[in-house]
């Protein structure tokens, strides 16, 4: 698997990329960034946090980096709730 890509950005001019191996350690960061349930751009491909001081973009889609708003698990490849049911709006949004 490629490395996941993470930039934060923050309104007072803080930029920081990091790149990760694993969903765990990209995941832990980007909620570092922007909290657990953050505001999410999916047509520009961003996460604002809620009082809209802090940003992110990745090199995979943004929203699979917050399990609360979409869970997902790499290792079956298709978006599901923690009951195990598929997400409509998700099922394979990015290929797993």
């Amino acid at each position: 698997m490629d490395k996941i890509r993470i930039t934060c950005r923050s309104s007072d001019g803080f930029s920081k990329t990091r790149s990760f191996k694993t969903w765990e350690g990209a995941t832990k960061w980007a909620i570092a960034c922007v909290g657990e349930t953050p505001e999410i751009s999916e047509t520009f491909g961003y996460a604002v946090c809620k009082h809209g001081v802090n940003k992110i973009e990745a090199s995979v889609p943004v929203n699979r980096l917050f399990p609360k708003i979409w869970p997902y698990h790499p290792e079956e490849g298709d978006w599901r709730y923690p009951d195990g049911r598929l997400n409509p709006l998700g099922q394979r949004w990015y290929g797993g």
